[in-house]
C-alpha cells in the first residue's frame, strides 16, 4: 500500500510526492476556536483501475496529522496512523 510511505508532519505535495497517480478531491477546512488550527481534510483517490481504497487525510495548519480510510456507510472505521 502507498501510505506506508507516508508519515505525519508531511505537507500535501509531499504526500502526493509518494503517491503518483493518485488524484486530490476538493478540501474540507475547519478553523479551530481558539483560531490557531486550520484543519484540512482531503481524500485521496486511488489511480484508475487500482484496487486500492482511497485514503482520507487531515492536517493541521499544512501537516499531515492522520489519515486512513473514509468511513464506511457501516459507521466503522479504520484509521492508519495518528500521531
Amino acid at each position: 500500500m502507498p501510505d506506508a510511505q507516508i508519515s505525519a508532519g508531511m505537507t500535501i505535495d509531499q504526500v502526493e510526492q509518494c503517491m503518483p497517480g493518485w488524484r486530490r478531491s476538493m478540501p474540507s477546512a475547519i478553523l479551530s476556536m481558539d483560531k490557531t488550527h486550520l484543519f484540512t481534510t482531503f481524500d485521496l483517490l486511488p489511480p484508475a483501475g487500482s484496487s486500492e481504497p482511497p485514503l482520507r487525510m487531515t492536517f493541521d495548519n499544512g501537516r499531515l496529522l492522520f489519515w486512513g480510510t473514509p468511513r464506511p456507510s457501516d459507521g466503522t472505521d479504520s484509521v492508519s496512523n495518528t500521531a
